[in-house]
């Protein structure tokens, strides 16, 4: 069983590695879902319960998020989240999913590009905690993947936007460092 629930985590770990990969916001949401859905699964498998439902939680959040963009409705996902981790939460450390889960609301409903991944970076910090005292080794991978992915689309985004600017550089030719002929003559 143990190499089954692991197998599983390995598997989240491959969708939400390639879901950072993406550019485009909306897709990237919607691969971090199904990534979600599959750890939620291993750590039913595992009986850690408060996380799969908040996994399962992230999964609905992330549906809305690709949706609607509203700071009333992420205020209010928020409230679900510390609702559900002071119902089921039977340690101390099962409330940093529902930590992660209120910066990533917020991150979803109010970020996009590079902002948007800086706030994934400092969840999977948080997440890297909870998922090393479970012992999961696909979460751990995740979550130090993520952080190493996001620092390149983070720099992939910057590239592109140096990129995108219209800077005009002068060409060699078209500097001279010597004094033009005409103010010699006028000398």
């Amino acid at each position: 069983m143990y190499y089954f629930v692991q197998f599983i985590s390995l598997l989240a770990f491959a969708l939400i590695c390639y879901s950072y990969t993406l550019s485009d916001d909306k897709k990237m949401i919607k691969m971090l879902s199904i990534g979600a859905l599959l750890m939620s699964f291993h750590f039913a498998l595992q009986e850690v319960y408060a996380t799969a439902l908040i996994l399962l939680y992230d999964v609905v959040r992330n549906q809305l998020a690709v949706r609607i963009r509203s700071i009333f409705l992420a205020l209010l996902v928020c409230f679900g989240y510390g609702i559900i981790g002071y119902i089921t939460a039977t340690e101390k450390i099962q409330y940093l999913p529902v930590l992660t889960g209120i910066l990533g609301t917020l991150a979803y409903f109010m970020l996009s590009g590079i902002n948007l991944r800086l706030m994934a970076i400092i969840s999977c910090s948080i997440w890297f905690v909870h998922d090393f005292y479970y012992m999961s080794t696909g979460g751990m991978l995740i979550d130090i993947s993520i952080v190493l992915i996001n620092i390149y689309t983070i720099y992939k985004l910057i590239k592109t936007k140096i990129n995108n600017i219209d800077i005009e550089i002068p060409k060699i030719e078209q500097i001279n460092p010597l004094p033009s002929e005409n103010i010699i003559k006028d000398i």
